[in-house]
C-alpha cells in the first residue's frame, strides 16, 4: 500500500485489514488516533500481520504537528518490524 509523499496535506487512509490484523487511522479532530490490532511484522507461513512500512504510510497520512494516541493491541510478531 503506497501513499503519495505529502508534509503539508492531509490525505485520506484505507485502513488495512488482513484476518484478525488491523490498522486503522483517525484524523479528525484535535487528536488523531493509531489503531494496530494483531500481529507486528509478516508471517512466516501467509501475508498476515502489519508491517513497518504500512505503519509508516499510515502515519504520513497524519497532519504533521497533531498529536497521535497510539491504541497497539498486539500478541507480538517482530521485534525488528515493532522496532
Amino acid at each position: 500500500m503506497k501513499f503519495p509523499n505529502s508534509t503539508n496535506q492531509h490525505m485520506a487512509f484505507v485502513p488495512v485489514v488482513r484476518g484478525q490484523n488491523k490498522l486503522e487511522v483517525r484524523a479528525e479532530g484535535e487528536r488523531a488516533e493509531l489503531v494496530l490490532i494483531g500481529a507486528i511484522g509478516k508471517s512466516y507461513w501467509d501475508d498476515s500481520g502489519i508491517t513497518e512500512q504500512e505503519v509508516r504510510d499510515a502515519l504520513k497520512t497524519i497532519p504533521k504537528g497533531k498529536k497521535i494516541d497510539a491504541k497497539i493491541n498486539s500478541e507480538g510478531g517482530s521485534v525488528k518490524e515493532g522496532l
